[in-house]
Formats: C-alpha cells, sequence, structure tokens
C-alpha cells in the first residue's frame, strides 16, 4: 500500500486467503473473489479481496512533529504483509506438532499485534486509551517524546506495547473440522476469557480452516529477547462443527461493518440486533491490569531507548 492511495485497514493478502476461487488459480490474492455480508444488508456479495475494507490516506501521519514521515506507518506495514502466504503455509504444515521455529512464532506475533491497530475502532477510542490505560506522561517524563502524536503514530507506540503480551503468550493453532469454516470480519480477531487459567485470549482466523490463538500470560517481568531464539512450543486443537459455529458467532458479534468468508451458507445468520458493545481493546488487561501495564510500558521503553520503532521478526530470526 502506499500513501495517498486506498489504504487497506484489513490486509488484502488476508482476506484472498478466504476467497471461494480454487486455491490452485492464478490470480494473485488480493484479486480473488470472497463471499461479503455487510452489517446494514441481508444480501451476500462477491467481492474481490482489494475492494474492501479501505479507506483514501487513512494511515497517512499528517502532523510533522511527531517527528516521523507521512508514510512511516504504510512503511512497517508493508515490512510484514508480503510474507504471509508464506508463513501461513509454513505454520499449516506445523498443525499436530507441537513446536515451531523461533522465526515463525515472532513473525505471527509481529503480523497480528499489528492487525490489533490496523481498523477504524482504534480512531475511536484513541483519547480514552491514552488517558486511562497507557500513562503516556510517563513517556514524556523519560525523554522520549517531546508532542503527543496524533492517532496514526500512536498505533506504532501501541504496537510497540502490545508485543510483549503476544509474544509471552502461550499460542494454540486451531484447526476447523472437515465441511466447517472460518468466517473473519473487519476487526481480524476474535476475543474472550480464558476461565480455567484465568487469562485473556485472543484468536486471529487466518484461512477458511486455519487460527492462531494467543493466550495471555501474567507473570513475565520484561521481554527478554533470549528466550524467544529456542523453538515455540504450541498445542493444537481441531474444532468440530459447534465449536466453528461458536467461534464464527462472535466473529460476528465483534465485526463494525461487514463479515466475509468462502461459503454462502456460513454467512447467512442473523447478526446480533444491537452490536456488541464491548470494545476489542484493552481485553488484555481483564486479569492481572497492573502486571500487564508495567510489561508494555516496560517493553516501549525498551524499544525507543533504542531506536526500535519497526517490525522485530527478522532481527530476531537472525539472532
Amino acid at each position: 500500500m502506499s500513501s495517498g492511495k486506498k489504504q487497506h485497514f484489513m490486509p488484502a493478502a488476508l482476506i484472498g486467503q478466504f476467497s471461494f476461487e480454487s486455491p490452485y488459480s492464478s490470480k494473485h490474492l488480493r484479486d480473488r473473489l470472497v463471499y461479503v455480508r455487510f452489517r446494514q444488508s441481508p444480501d451476500i456479495k462477491e467481492l474481490s479481496a482489494s475492494a474492501i475494507l479501505k479507506e483514501k490516506n487513512f494511515y497517512t501521519i499528517q502532523d510533522e512533529t511527531t517527528g516521523l514521515q507521512h508514510d512511516s506507518v504504510d512503511n512497517i506495514w508493508d515490512e510484514v504483509e508480503p510474507f504471509l502466504p508464506k508463513m501461513i503455509k509454513r505454520l499449516s504444515d506445523l498443525y499436530a506438532k507441537d513446536v515451531m521455529p523461533s522465526d515463525l512464532f515472532i513473525y505471527f506475533a509481529e503480523f497480528c499485534t499489528q492487525l490489533i491497530v490496523r481498523n477504524p475502532s482504534f480512531n475511536e477510542s484513541y483519547d480514552s486509551r491514552i488517558n486511562s490505560f497507557f500513562e503516556y506522561d510517563s513517556l514524556e517524563e523519560n525523554g522520549l517524546i517531546s508532542v503527543k502524536d496524533n492517532t496514526n503514530a500512536s498505533r506504532i507506540m501501541e504496537m510497540q506495547r502490545l508485543r510483549p503480551l503476544l509474544l509471552y503468550s502461550d499460542v494454540s493453532i486451531l484447526r476447523a473440522s472437515k465441511h466447517t469454516y472460518f468466517i473473519n470480519n473487519d476487526v481480524g480477531y476474535v476475543i474472550g476469557p480464558d476461565q480455567v487459567l484465568q487469562r485473556a485470549t485472543i484468536t486471529f482466523p487466518l484461512t477458511p480452516d486455519l487460527a492462531i490463538q494467543f493466550h495471555v500470560n501474567r507473570t513475565a517481568d520484561k521481554y527478554n529477547i533470549d528466550l524467544l531464539k529456542s523453538p515455540k512450543k504450541f498445542d493444537h486443537h481441531r474444532l468440530y462443527a459447534e465449536s466453528v459455529n461458536q467461534f464464527n458467532k462472535s466473529v460476528y458479534s465483534l465485526s463494525n461493518i461487514l463479515i466475509y468468508g468462502n461459503r454462502k451458507s456460513i454467512l447467512t445468520s442473523d447478526f446480533p440486533v444491537e452490536k456488541n458493545q464491548e470494545s476489542p481493546y484493552g481485553f488484555w488487561y481483564i486479569f492481572d491490569q497492573e502486571n500487564l501495564l508495567k510489561l508494555g510500558r516496560q517493553h516501549e521503553l525498551d524499544f525507543l531507548s533504542l531506536g526500535q520503532d519497526t517490525p522485530i521478526f527478522h532481527d530476531i530470526s537472525e539472532l
């Protein structure tokens, strides 16, 4: 994507994974057709991945006093998105194993962190998030920023805070059983509590039959690069029809604009009468808020001190 053009807040390469067209098609992922249903209409449309969930200059940084160039956010997305198809294939091939290479885990921690801050809901809750969650003044006190940034510049800052929460998470790969299919929405993930272990979970659909789930831990003191050099252990679960249906209901309830998938039949359920008002932001703080806030702030301070405001998966995978 380029500044000055329409920019996708859900990557077209991800939307295209949910195409109903043959996976062996010569079409580029962004040109493949998906079934789309908007919240305000019962009709199901066939649209290309590149035609939806975009807005002109959506990520362009307007305020030069932030010290960031207009296309800084775009450049960060562009360092990560091109790897997605290859990384999804690698992840899919690992199903039923119990460890994944560190660079693969780090990639998805990076990609999924970016998804959290990409969509328009970020803009809507920007002021309240800065004031209540992140103690923005603590960054100024450390001499790391001189002005309050605009909303798009803050996407970079929040991404830095959220990275350790996913990097320190336990992770699972979810498979939909035969003849069942995951759908996706404009937010790109589903949230929910893990009541057994008293922690938050966040699940990202990647294809109609594959999702990655992070279980947010609360005990890590701070980001430690050494812990990320070893293969990452993970669980794998096959979800049968009832569980997939429940998952898709959550996708419906957290959508703001639309849902999409590879089968018309799975997009015909009724949307909630009123959209679920639970904000997808801040969910990771439902357990042990103080410790998670401390972890996020410490991680950001470390990275800003080092001048690291770009994706991490390249650097760490090369260690």
